[in-house]
């Protein structure tokens, strides 16, 4: 090729990539894939910082002078496009009295505004670009509050927990800014926008934007301000970020924790500070204190040695408190921040998922935000996570989008695996890696992870960081995976495909076969699977279960799996007011954690499993009965002895007095309930039951 033709090739695409840019930059934020965010502050982990370390300990941010709630009533209206909208409500001295009132947090539709079932059509084959605009909903939002005089003095924030799924933010009529991507946090400084005395907050919601091409498309009805909403003053000092990881030594006796600490000067000099750091544990007492000087942002690392450290497991949820405070240079406290922090080390080995050395089965189950009360209240999670442990289910995969942070803290609390997935999701519209959709989602995608992991990458719980529910966009997710490994080395990372491939550690198919899941067991030996979903139907489901666990327990690389799934429809294991199906019983008796491996009625002698991975069956009571006729002839209950995690022990009932008679069925029942209360399950519960026919 001469140099004339390469001179014009390369005024031919320098001419196509200035008119593809050009065309872009003419969209709507709200669909250009390239814009997703306007004077947005930079992804952080979730924290409060308190003015006092006796507020910071018992966290709860409503007690602090410095934070104000927005949630509750404000004056909503609903428009069908663009067009329609009030385009100047923003502005001051609108006029909205007329409006109707809204509930903030909650989406508008369960409250009964215009529900719209579907997009049109060319968002569902992945083009935003051309939706026409009389079918483009959105809702205009209007909130007053009252402005603390004493709040003027310092660096002011509004915090949105989750917004679907783009809006603009105005304050007193000046625009702040511009947000897409639900489910996870929103945050402005508004300190230049404010005024003493009464101050006029403006959202402008879109139902759907270009990134709704990117997010579960069971909720794209489901659009508003659907998490908390509040402001929030801050001292010139700060505490902007930390990130705590814990490591062991002496095969996993002693533990480190290492803590790197963002800490910011706005005061434009150089000062001298004094960080303190407590770590706590009952009598176990460990603490830092460091004197350094700051003129603007810093990063700060820390280490402490923690001699015979209690692990953290789903089984034994063992925490120990942080604390966090930076003093000015008079020792008076600017920040304080508090949070809990387990001992736990997340590792593959031999082809296995391993936490603290040992290797864990997940009996999972996928689990959405849906809640009887719409706002996933407290009261509504802890109630999951009771019947979810009562059910010996110690894993959940957060299908499919990162959960509202008092999830996290809940299962950190009462002990539940988590797979925190991204906000991705993508279908069989999407397998070209090479497609034009694909790489102008690139920096949406990456986005979406790398803010899923800053906020959520304190929490002990999450174990796994999911890419995507529904694979695609193959080199986008290899992009996603190298940021995670370079920022966050203490988990692994899964996605969907089966086969080895060079953006997963862990491979996390959904609705596999059997055999499916078996040959990748052979031919990809140094790879974990966990399958993401199975058993999309309640019939037959013991059946199911166990089909697939027997394969499981047969291949060493196989750890289990996530039934799909939790109060889902018709699929669920109970309803969605939390009443249990038939098939929570089953999957109870299928995640159980006992099993008798031989009887004989001769000698009284049984062979008991423990399968739990890190409990002795001597923290419960083992009762057993043997029933003929469905009556009980013969009762008793075992000693209280060890059998070890993973391991199996002869036991011998005391049957001398069983006459059996001709002719008649005979049954052992043997059950394991708590002998002491754990957590939300009561002393005395049943866990397991196992019943074995007497041989003919």
């Amino acid at each position: 090729m001469n140099k004339r033709n390469i001179f014009y090739l390369i005024c031919f695409f320098v001419f196509v990539i200035s008119v593809e840019v050009s065309s872009q930059e003419s969209l709507p934020d709200w669909k250009n894939p390239q814009i997703f965010e306007l004077n947005k502050l930079e992804p952080r982990a979730h924290f409060f910082p308190y003015e006092s370390q006796e507020l910071a300990v018992a966290n709860n941010k409503s007690a602090s002078k410095w934070f104000k709630s927005l949630n509750g009533n404000w004056k909503f209206k609903w428009s069908e496009s663009p067009s329609q909208r009030p385009s100047e409500f923003y502005k001051p001295y609108f006029d909205f009295n007329s409006w109707q009132n809204i509930v903030v947090p909650e989406s508008w539709k369960p409250q009964g505004f215009r529900p719209i079932t579907g997009p049109p059509e060319n968002i569902v084959n992945q083009d935003s670009t051309y939706i026409p605009e009389d079918h483009y909903p959105l809702g205009s939002y209007l909130k007053t509050f009252i402005l603390p005089n004493d709040w003027l003095n310092r660096k002011v924030y509004i915090y949105f927990g989750s917004v679907r799924s783009a809006f603009y933010i105005w304050l007193n009529g000046e625009k702040v800014g511009y947000s897409q991507g639900s489910k996870l946090p929103a945050e402005f400084e508004i300190t230049k926008y404010l005024k003493a005395g009464e101050n006029v907050l403006a959202l402008e919601v879109y139902q759907w934007s270009d990134g709704s091409l990117l997010e579960d498309r069971n909720l794209w009805e489901y659009s508003g301000i659907d998490r908390e909403v509040y402001i929030y003053a801050r001292p010139n000092l700060q505490i902007q970020d930390f990130f705590a990881t814990v490591d062991f030594t002496g095969n996993y006796k002693d533990g480190v924790l290492n803590i790197e600490i963002d800490a910011n000067n706005l005061n434009y000099r150089k000062e001298t500070l004094n960080m303190e750091i407590y770590l706590q544990r009952g009598r176990k007492f460990y603490s830092k204190k460091h004197k350094f000087m700051l003129e603007g942002k810093r990063r700060l690392d820390y280490q402490f040695l923690v001699p015979e450290a209690t692990h953290w497991s789903a089984e034994n949820p063992a925490l120990f408190s942080l604390i966090i405070n930076l003093k000015d240079a008079l020792g008076n406290i600017q920040e304080s921040i508090s949070t809990y922090i387990g001992f736990r080390k997340i590792e593959i080995k031999n082809g296995q998922l391993n936490l603290n050395g040992k290797a864990i089965y997940l009996k999972g189950i996928d689990r959405h935000e849906h809640s009887p009360d719409y706002n996933n209240s407290r009261e509504s999670m802890l109630k999951d996570i009771e019947l979810l442990k009562k059910a010996n289910i110690n894993a959940v995969r957060n299908s499919y989008y990162p959960n509202d942070p008092l999830w996290y803290e809940l299962c950190d609390e009462y002990g539940l695996y988590v797979i925190d997935e991204a906000n991705i999701e993508l279908d069989e519209l999407i397998i070209d890696p090479s497609n034009k959709t694909n790489q102008t989602l690139k920096k949406a995608h990456l986005d979406r992870t790398i803010r899923m992991v800053e906020r959520d990458k304190n929490f002990t719980s999450i174990i796994i960081w999911s890419l995507v529910n529904n694979d695609g966009g193959a080199n986008n997710f290899l992009n996603n995976y190298s940021w995670i490994k370079l920022r966050d080395k203490s988990r692994p990372v899964q996605n969907e495909q089966l086969g080895k491939n060079s953006f997963a550690d862990i491979a996390a198919p959904i609705n596999p076969s059997i055999d499916e899941i078996i040959k990748h067991a052979t031919e990809n030996p140094s790879q974990p699977l966990i399958i993401s979903e199975y058993i999309n139907s309640t019939e037959n489901i013991i059946e199911q279960m166990g089909n697939y666990w027997t394969a499981i327990d047969k291949h060493k690389t196989l750890q289990g799996g996530f039934i799909n799934s939790w109060a889902d429809g018709n699929t669920g294991i109970v309803n969605a007011n939390r009443s249990l199906k038939p098939a929570y019983a089953a999957v109870k008796k299928g995640y159980q954690n006992i099993e008798i491996l031989a009887f004989d009625p001769r000698t009284g002698q049984i062979r008991l499993k423990n399968n739990y991975s890190f409990t002795d069956l001597n923290d419960f009571l083992i009762s057993w009965n043997i029933k003929s006729e469905g009556k009980i002839i013969l009762y008793g209950n075992l000693p209280k002895e060890s059998i070890p995690a993973q391991s199996s022990k002869l036991i011998r009932l005391e049957m001398s007095t069983l006459k059996l008679k001709p002719g008649q069925e005979y049954f052992l029942n043997v059950t394991l309930s708590t002998r002491e209360k754990s957590g939300l399950i009561p002393s005395g519960f049943e866990m397991a039951q196992v019943q074995l026919k007497f041989p003919s």
